[in-house]
């Protein structure tokens, strides 16, 4: 029998602060193990990064609880946000003025429909 999943128990069991931080005590005892896994600082850092939760993958159900602490915390404003680089649903779309405006296999201005998220690697 497959179990019901609880989503207000499992945004209670799992908080981004506790999550962050076993993401970050991971990352400090792992050199204990394995002696200059960590060449620099941007090497730990990045790791301490991948370990952090992150709302986009979802395979067991402290993910769904993890995406939906991010989808609580997400608060919805009237009218253009002061950065125009946000998210949002309709105004005025936004495309960095250093960057060529994509275009069609044939050439032509590509429609703007949605910019995702940045994600840093």
């Amino acid at each position: 029998m497959r179990p019901i999943f609880d989503l207000a128990h499992g945004g209670a069991e799992y908080s981004l602060d506790n999550l962050r931080l076993q993401a970050r005590r991971f990352v400090e005892e792992r050199p204990l193990a394995l002696p200059g896994e960590y060449p620099d600082e941007a090497s730990f850092e990045g790791h301490i990064k991948l370990m952090e939760p992150d709302p986009y993958i979802v395979t067991f159900p402290k993910d769904m609880a993890v995406r939906e602490l991010f989808l609580a915390a997400f608060v919805w404003g009237l009218g253009e946000p002061p950065r125009r680089e946000c998210t949002k649903i309709g105004g005025l779309p936004y495309w960095p003025s250093q960057r060529p405006w994509p275009q069609s296999q044939g050439g032509y201005p590509a429609t703007f429909l949605a910019r995702g998220p940045r994600r840093s690697a």
